[in-house]
């Protein structure tokens, strides 16, 4: 009838707009489904990507840190942690400034406030602290970290533990000082000596002849025992590779070959070795070397009277001891013992010869080996030297 089309028709005007409103709502929950499966995806692609940096900042040799405008820091690395010995959670909200504040590094932090500033890159070495309040070098690096429109968002900085290299320059600006000073004396005889053999007095040729040579024999004598040491400075950080030694039979070739010195001497020179000594592990010319020092050095400083070589086992180790009757040590030359070029003040006022580089090498090989040195001496009674070294 004509009614029910009027209803009908009312109730298709009414029903349109809701059958729309049902397709908008199912096309937006399939917009917001879409969406979050974006975000989800988006979200796992950002946090691979920041595994990705992070496992990269963990595997990198210097120590990184990350600073906000401010330049309080925000992260650090694994390897800035071992350097400074803080954990990242000590650190992150902590200033920079403060963290490279020194008396040494005024000026360069005004450096840096400069360069960041002006949204430069900066490059230098400090001095800086660490937890525990030791002192080390860095070289350092900071660069401003900009957004894909160019802001700055922060900086970025690395730093590299220099210590060693900066050790390493003092040690070697130190050893030539040390050498050029020791040098000076022997040229300087010689160049006089040379001059008296062709100007002096003719019946003295002799005389000067014999001082030169002398000279020259204590000369080379310290040349030696220089390129020794520099030798074993090298070897601090490129260790030669050790093997099994036999120390009795090694203290025992060194003996015989001293014998005659000490006999000349006249000089009571023993070896007493332990039985069943277990073998050290180390460098035998090294080894050697040490025994030689002790026992030249024994020979040299003992006027009458004997020495004696002795070995024992103790301690996972063993023991090697020279004992002599000799002229002693003073207890203030004590803390001195195995500084390069020292010579106690009785040695030096006597006419005993020598370079006051024995121990020094005696003491660098001793610790290439992990091992220790022990001694005790009294004057006019004589001294004795024990170096301990491992298995």
């Amino acid at each position: 009838s004509g009614e029910d089309m009027d209803i009908l028709r009312i109730v298709a005007r009414q029903m349109g707009p809701l059958i729309e409103n049902i397709h908008l709502v199912t096309r937006l929950r399939q917009h917001a489904s879409e969406l979050e499966q974006r975000v989800d995806q988006r979200t796992a692609e950002l946090h691979a990507a920041k595994e990705r940096v992070e496992a990269v900042l963990s595997s990198v040799g210097d120590g990184v840190f990350v600073t906000d405008l401010q330049g309080e820091i925000i992260t650090v690395n694994q390897a800035f942690e071992e350097q400074s010995g803080y954990h990242e959670a000590e650190m992150i909200g902590q200033s920079l400034f403060l963290m490279l504040n020194g008396q040494e590094n005024q000026d360069r932090i005004e450096e840096i406030r400069s360069a960041l500033e002006s949204k430069f890159s900066w490059s230098g070495e400090l001095m800086v602290q660490r937890k525990n309040g030791r002192e080390y070098d860095i070289q350092l690096t900071l660069a401003p970290v900009r957004n894909l429109q160019g802001e700055i968002m922060g900086y970025v900085g690395s730093q590299r533990d220099v210590t060693q290299y900066k050790e390493l320059e003092r040690l070697k600006d130190q050893f030539i000082l040390e050498v050029s000073h020791e040098l000076r004396t022997p040229v300087t005889n010689m160049g006089l000596f040379a001059e008296l053999l062709e100007r002096g007095r003719p019946d003295r040729k002799a005389e000067y002849l014999a001082t030169l040579k002398t000279e020259i024999n204590k000369l080379m004598k310290m040349i030696e025992d220089i390129l020794d040491l520099s030798r074993l400075e090298v070897g601090k950080y490129k260790r030669s590779s050790f093997s099994p030694v036999n120390l009795n039979l090694l203290i025992d070739q060194v003996v015989a070959a001293h014998a005659p010195l000490a006999q000349e001497a006249g000089l009571d020179l023993t070896f007493e070795p332990a039985e069943n000594l277990p073998k050290i592990n180390g460098d035998q010319n090294q080894l050697a070397r040490v025994i030689t020092n002790l026992i030249s050095n024994a020979i040299r400083y003992t006027l009458s009277g004997s020495i004696c070589v002795r070995t024992s086992p103790a301690d996972g180790g063993v023991w090697l001891e020279v004992k002599d009757t000799g002229i002693g040590i003073d207890a203030d030359d004590f803390p001195h013992l195995f500084d390069r070029f020292f010579r106690g003040r009785k040695v030096s006022q006597s006419k005993i010869q020598g370079s006051g580089l024995g121990l020094a090498i005696v003491k660098e090989i001793v610790d290439l080996h992990d091992g220790r040195i022990a001694w005790e001496s009294e004057v006019g009674t004589g001294s004795t030297f024990r170096v301990w070294l491992p298995e």
